[in-house]
């Protein structure tokens, strides 16, 4: 290196240039702060840095140009100017720390309380008790939440020891015992939402694992009636953790409704992503274990209704909706047959989703559109144009929309084709259950006897069909084979 050597290689500019002009304005701030121990000479640089922001690839912005514009009538020293580089890098580091915990309402609390904790100032400690207490009953249920309260109920207990309090420390063991058990059943819960779905979906086997040996040696029924017996001073957490644990694996669609009807009972009461979490928990994972595909949709619809009913119902400061979230929906209000709610749904919350994914959601509604006003040439053109950047959560979908499109059109080699590399894809992939594949394949095994046959079949031939289709309960787009065959059944006579 030299001292003509551009600066845009090194770590701290290459961090300014992608900050926002609010981020350089508040590091600036930081910097000048007389808290923090910043040595002097590097807030010169700093200052001279950030008058190029966010453009540092000239060739004229060497670190000679930089130090000399910091260090004016100095002699030049390139060690000098490196140190700075590199203390400006821990700095920012310590910046982004400092300013997620006062920006963070919940952690920034926590860290309060451990300082008062630290002082051994039971004055001082005992003056914010009441804002302790206050502060947990105002905020909401969610994830974060859950152990804030139990790390804050630790600090209180060290608090009562040092007192030298034991029936009040005795008090707070048990309490904080009975918060770290419930804490640990909802994250666990959840954890466990996750291996059924994501892990299964990745063929991931548990094999002799802890998780297995938990679960294996725990009489969970025995647990959760107990549990309903038991006293606990806050009956939401614990109606919560007792009607979420007993909808994995049932059967029951009283179990399922109770759960569901008791988390938009208590919305208020639960954060809004927390919400959305147990939500689609409940109402899309869970319901599989009590309905058939084409009973569970039914059963769904009205709760997805009841759950758009809601006001910035999705998360994060620009309430962005998920992009599978809007596949869903679209998809099975047109299976449903509601297809001007979807139109609606489209035109309320097509904004809420990530202008990438924009392009794709629009062609997708227009083929559904297409594809239910029978126009199928127009619905096949325009499934043509998703460019599926979404991580291939359209593909199955676009395959599916252009399979019914084929079959009207009697384009069969394209058809014979698309299910070739269906196949393949799904078995090359090796990311799917068992189940999940076998579905598809019994679909597209179905779907090319009647293409292939759809001139030679006889009405008996047709009709045995008919039977066939019938037996396969939950297979996907059953009724598209059904009524097609039918058709095919009615013209054969």
């Amino acid at each position: 290196m030299n001292e003509k050597e551009q600066i845009s290689n090194y770590e701290i500019v290459q961090i300014l240039s992608n900050s926002t002009k609010k981020e350089i304005k508040e590091f600036g701030l930081y910097l000048n702060s007389p808290f923090f121990g910043i040595q002097p000479f590097t807030i010169k640089i700093y200052d001279t840095l950030a008058k190029y922001h966010p453009n540092y690839t000239s060739e004229k912005l060497t670190l000679e140009k930089i130090f000399s514009e910091s260090f004016k009538g100095k002699t030049y020293n390139k060690n000098m100017i490196v140190k700075g580089f590199s203390l400006l890098t821990n700095y920012y580091i310590s910046f982004l720390t400092h300013l997620y915990t006062m920006k963070d309402k919940n952690y920034n609390f926590l860290i309060k309380i451990k300082a008062l904790n630290a002082t051994k100032n039971g004055e001082l400690f005992k003056k914010f008790k009441n804002e302790i207490d206050n502060f947990l009953d105002i905020n909401k249920l969610d994830f974060s939440m859950m152990q804030m309260d139990y790390e804050i109920n630790f600090i209180m207990k060290s608090h009562l020891m040092a007192l030298k309090n034991p029936r009040a420390t005795d008090e707070q063991t048990v309490r904080l015992i009975e918060k770290f058990i419930f804490y640990f059943l909802f994250n666990y819960t959840v954890h466990r939402f996750e291996l059924e779905t994501v892990t299964k979906l990745h063929n991931y086997k548990l094999e002799n694992s802890v998780i297995n040996a938990f679960n294996n040696s725990f009489d969970w029924e025995k647990f959760y009636e107990l549990l309903a017996g038991a006293k606990y001073d806050n009956e939401f957490i614990k109606n919560l953790i007792l009607k979420f644990g007993k909808i994995f694996g049932t059967k029951e669609e009283k179990v399922l409704t109770d759960f569901i009807d008791f988390i938009f009972k208590n919305k208020d009461k639960i954060e809004k992503f927390t919400f959305y979490s147990l939500f689609f928990i409940s109402v899309v994972y869970c319901s599989r274990f009590v309905f058939a595909d084409e009973e569970r949709e039914k059963f769904m619809m009205p709760y997805y209704k009841k759950y758009l009913s809601g006001e910035n119902i999705w998360t994060g400061e620009k309430a962005v909706m998920v992009f599978k979230d809007y596949l869903e929906f679209i998809k099975i209000s047109f299976r449903l047959g509601e297809v001007e709610w979807a139109k609606e749904f489209y035109d309320k919350y097509s904004d809420k989703l990530y202008k990438t994914h924009k392009e794709d959601a629009d062609y997708y509604l227009q083929s559904q559109l297409l594809l239910h006003k029978k126009n199928y040439s127009e619905a096949l053109a325009t499934v043509n144009k998703i460019q599926n950047k979404i991580e291939n959560i359209l593909n199955e979908e676009v395959r599916r929309i252009k399979l019914f499109s084929f079959y009207h059109l009697g384009y069969t080699e394209d058809a014979l084709m698309l299910i070739t590399s269906y196949k393949e894809y799904m078995k090359t992939t090796n990311v799917f259950p068992k189940g999940y594949t076998k579905n598809i394949n019994d679909f597209l095994n179905l779907y090319r006897e009647i293409i292939i046959n759809r001139n030679d079949y006889k009405f008996k031939d047709w009709e045995f069909l008919l039977k066939k289709i019938d037996k396969q309960k939950g297979m996907r787009y059953r009724n598209f084979l059904r009524e097609i065959v039918k058709e095919l059944i009615k013209d054969s006579k």
